[in-house]
């Protein structure tokens, strides 16, 4: 913490000040086992008043740190994992991560509890907070709400998901996270994006190409692009839920989009569109959505338990469990092809239903096989595995191994067919330029996208382009280069 010549540093347990602007500290107080009994978390100056916050307590002191004065369960600040410290006059705000927040309106002579259960019924995890007068802008894990007369009742602001940033500049209050900035309005009813432009990051387990939209799936969120992946819009699938990131559980034709989604009150499921993304409804599902696949109206839901369908684009689903022939668990893998659902476990199980998912058995490619993922071309159903690509060109009736070459053993992700084109993801990305005679198979690392040498798992064929999304984030290679 920094002001004017003034800098407050909390070094391991201790706490050091300096005067001249840092070419100098000294030592003001000594942490575990010393004053504070606790690490220092965060410093706050206001130009009078000196906060260091521990992960149980607040110390204040007046005099640049030399006393303190601590706050803790006695005078209300209850929690054991305090984050976040916020100061404006007499109204402080602290923030436990585990059990939300803690206000005081007299300088930190009392605390209470902010109660949102009242709200949304119960209380979320709390990430920033704005405190001013009797206005409270609190950002938690499951979105943004506000306060206008000091925390006895809230309202969330519609369409907004885990908010880590509120801050005040000048006379905007400016309101973040992962997607990027937004300014909220006067009436503290909405946000004004400054920039939606982002790029997926983390692991991108999926991308999909429908119609004039590319979609991903990402460890960081779900994300669409309308101009070939040059810039990308967070999808916000709206009723207070956030998509459950990690997993394959979506998918997106030109209509309709189904992506799983899941909250801190344990409600998972699914939102759907049947509006190119201009509007979502939610099904809740009894368990996490693992892995999803649209196939015409159809929708397939695999998830930690069970695997879902619904023949009529989410009106209504019909579930199978263990009862009707599947095994394991954790369904990260499903497809949909005419009559017949492909089902691919944790275990890396393989199991097929030839009746629309009433019934289901289990599918043994070879010994010591592990599936991984299905994708689909014309015709043809590929299986990736860990021992390599399978493939059916009768529907799913019968697989034999797809391409008979000891070099694409590890080609185990996913699979794009192009014309006699075969891209197969795995540790690089293969490509086979005559998949009728794969003697010849070239590798490439897209080094000149900044991924080299990373695990690739999902491919897709968009605007001249093959999207590639890898375990570091997502490239693209322009097709007419290859």
């Amino acid at each position: 913490e920094t002001s004017g010549n003034m800098v407050f540093a909390g070094l391991g347990a201790n706490l050091y000040v300096s005067t001249d602007n840092g070419a100098t500290f000294a030592l003001r107080r000594q942490g575990v086992p010393g004053d504070f009994n606790d690490w220092p978390k965060k410093i706050v100056y206001d130009g009078t008043r000196l906060f260091v916050l521990t992960n149980n307590a607040l110390h204040i002191s007046t005099d640049l740190g030399l006393t303190f004065t601590a706050r803790g369960a006695a005078q209300g600040l209850t929690g054991t994992n305090f984050t976040k410290v916020k100061v404006s006059g007499n109204n402080i705000a602290v923030i436990d991560t585990n059990t939300g927040l803690r206000i005081s309106t007299n300088g930190g002579a009392t605390f209470q509890t902010v109660d949102l259960t009242g709200t949304i019924g119960y209380n979320p995890s709390g990430y920033d907070v704005l405190f001013e007068g009797a206005t409270i802008v609190y950002g938690t894990g499951i979105g943004l709400f506000v306060s206008n007369n000091t925390g006895a009742s809230f309202t969330q602001v519609p369409n907004t998901i885990a908010i880590d940033l509120v801050q005040r500049v000048g006379s905007s209050i400016l309101v973040g996270n992962w997607s990027g900035l937004s300014v909220l309005a006067a009436n503290m009813a909405s946000l004004s994006p400054i920039s939606t432009a982002v790029t997926p990051g983390g692991l991108i387990w999926r991308v999909i190409s429908a119609g004039s939209r590319l979609y991903a799936g990402s460890s960081e969120g779900f994300f669409y692009s309308s101009n070939n992946g040059d810039t990308w819009t967070r999808i916000n699938v709206g009723g207070g839920v956030a998509p459950w990131f990690g997993t394959n559980a979506i998918d997106a034709t030109d209509a309709l989009i189904a992506v799983g989604f899941g909250d801190p009150t344990g409600r998972v499921g699914l939102a759907i569109s049947n509006n190119a993304g201009a509007s979502y409804a939610l099904r809740d599902l009894s368990s996490y959505p693992r892995s999803v696949a649209i196939d015409g109206n159809r929708i397939v839901v695999g998830t930690n338990n069970e695997v879902c369908i619904s023949p009529n684009a989410g009106g209504t689903f019909t579930c199978a469990t263990a009862i009707n022939g599947l095994g394991d668990s954790f369904y990260g893998a499903v497809l949909a092809s005419g009559s017949r659902v492909f089902v691919a476990s944790s275990g890396g199980r393989f199991f097929r239903s030839n009746d629309n998912g009433a019934t289901y058995s289990e599918v043994v490619l070879a010994a010591d096989i592990r599936v991984k993922s299905f994708s689909r071309a014309g015709a043809k159903i590929y299986v990736s595995t860990s021992r390599g690509a399978f493939v059916s060109i009768d529907g799913g009736a019968t697989f034999q191994k797809a391409f008979d070459n000891p070099s694409l053993s590890y080609a185990e992700w996913d699979i794009l067919e192009i014309g006699s084109r075969v891209f197969l993801g795995g540790n690089y990305v293969s490509l086979i330029d005559n998949a009728t005679s794969p003697a010849g198979v070239r590798e490439f690392k897209l080094s000149a996208n900044g991924l080299a040498s990373i695990l690739t798992r999902s491919l897709a064929r968009h605007g001249g382009y093959i999207f590639v999304g890898t375990e570091a984030g997502l490239g693209r290679i322009r097709e007419d280069q290859l």
